[in-house]
């Protein structure tokens, strides 16, 4: 007889299930008995469909399904185009803010699932993307002696704002494998930025400010990698090399290395991959011939330019001299997935599957890498907040950072006694 498991230690997978679903019941206001609205509706019977595509044979290692990877390499090139990167050193994770998405769109209306849609390719059949999630989830999380991978999503219910939807609790906590849970209104942010922190090894901690009053509740996905090179770079070899950016020439420390690795020159730029111990993850990286043919390679970027690179490696010996560098970056997704035609979500009744009120106020990544000698550690956390209308409105905030003028006045008379403008206060 074969054998069935969700992931990597069912006893303990089973079991925080279990627990989460009973947490989220006990400290989270779920309306169940709500009116029906028309959504894009989840079924009845979204726990058995969920348990059934997570079920993975023990003989058939969980991977990541085609079409996912080809949807998200899809987005990927097409928001590359939208984040604003002249000049500017660029890093983010595109499937981080699939999978955020992913969560998103179980509860979105009509409309507005199809702009999702058409942007990420999710497969509009229930049981087919939970499948496909799992499978996606399955492979993320599985047991590496080699390099350490793993993704985790969360929703977050502020507590005492609005009811959310039991059906759309099951999913993201069964389906999504999500923890789901309470935080308040005053130090909810502390507590995400805690997960964001724990998920990605320290790596990224501030993700998130204190909460807006109309806050309803907060998705987010957090993936880490850290992986070391099948061929790495000795530190020794290590030294300063110029570095032409386009606009001057800056020193940067270039690791060297000489050995086997998947290469290919099509004339107007090479390519390279450098594999990551165990060789399942890789890094691809294609250099213009010119050194101001950054701008022509981008504008050929595209998924299948992306796969027709890969087809044309071929292993062979090479002298490669590498820069290490550590960077963080911060995008507002939300500007550049309405560009792609998704704006349904921004504005109210766009996410009747949460709340009929609902609607999304902002969409951001922070990420994180740091390439060095002995390989690569990357991070990134996508942060959905979900707002409504329906609650009171929020305090006016005044904050004062930035010049002001200032008077002292007389308040029987309304005379003004003194007055100044402030520029620094730190003069």
């Amino acid at each position: 007889m074969k054998k069935y498991w969700i992931v990597p230690g069912i006893g303990v997978a089973l079991v925080a299930v279990v627990v989460v679903v009973v947490m989220a019941m006990m400290f989270l206001y779920v309306d169940d008995t709500a009116e029906p609205v028309q959504h894009h509706e989840l079924p009845d019977g979204i726990e058995d469909a969920t348990l059934m595509a997570v079920a993975v044979l023990e003989d058939e290692p969980s991977t990541i399904p085609d079409k996912v990877a080809s949807a998200n390499n899809n987005f990927a090139s097409n928001l590359y185009r939208e984040i604003p990167n002249e000049d500017v050193n660029v890093f983010f994770s595109p499937l981080s803010i699939y999978m955020a998405m992913s969560m998103l769109y179980e509860g979105a209306s009509p409309n507005a699932a199809t702009q999702i849609q058409n942007v990420f390719g999710f497969d509009p059949d229930l049981a087919a993307r939970y499948n496909d999630t799992a499978h996606t989830l399955s492979s993320l999380n599985r047991e590496d002696t080699h390099a350490t991978l793993t993704m985790a999503n969360a929703l977050w219910a502020v507590s005492g704002n609005s009811a959310i939807p039991g059906k759309y609790v099951d999913a993201i906590t069964n389906a999504y494998m999500g923890l789901v849970e309470s935080v308040s209104l005053d130090n909810g942010h502390n507590r995400i930025n805690k997960w964001a922190y724990d998920n990605t090894n320290g790596k990224i901690g501030n993700v998130i400010g204190p909460l807006d009053p109309l806050t309803i509740l907060v998705l987010t996905n957090a993936i880490y990698f850290k992986g070391t090179w099948e061929i790495q770079f000795d530190p020794d070899d290590t030294r300063p090399y110029d570095f032409d950016t386009g606009n001057e020439i800056v020193s940067a420390d270039m690791m060297h290395v000489y050995g086997e690795f998947d290469y290919a020159d099509t004339g107007s730029e090479q390519v390279l991959r450098m594999p990551y111990n165990g060789d399942r993850l890789s890094m691809l990286v294609v250099l213009p011939r010119d050194a101001d043919g950054i701008n022509s390679l981008e504008e050929r970027l595209s998924a299948d330019q992306i796969m027709e690179w890969q087809n044309a490696l071929h292993n062979q010996d090479v002298l490669v001299d590498f820069p290490k560098f550590e960077m963080r970056t911060n995008y507002k997704i939300h500007n550049s997935l309405n560009q792609l035609g998704i704006s349904d979500i921004f504005g109210k009744g766009s996410l009747p599957g949460i709340n009929m009120d609902a609607a999304v106020s902002s969409i951001t990544q922070d990420a994180y890498v740091n390439v060095n000698e002995e390989g690569t550690e990357a991070a990134a956390v996508t942060t959905i907040i979900v707002l409504t209308e329906s609650l009171p409105l929020p305090p006016p905030r005044f904050v004062a950072d930035h010049p002001f003028i200032y008077f002292i006045i007389d308040n029987e008379s309304g005379t003004i006694l003194f007055m100044g403008k402030v520029t620094d206060p730190t003069l």
